[in-house]
């Protein structure tokens, strides 16, 4: 997703939660990675 797009989604009245994924590194890039990223009405936390 592109930066331009993943701003239009965030609303800075609201709480929300994006889980976001990607491709782990090698040699397990079959994997995926996870993580959620908290928008707290515009103060963002990225879960970890």
């Amino acid at each position: 997703m592109k930066t331009e797009e993943f701003d239009k989604l965030i609303d800075k009245d609201k709480y929300q939660v994006f889980l976001m994924i990607c491709p782990a590194s090698t040699p397990v890039n079959f994997a995926r990675h996870g993580w959620f990223v908290i928008n707290k009405k515009e103060q963002f936390r990225d879960g970890k």
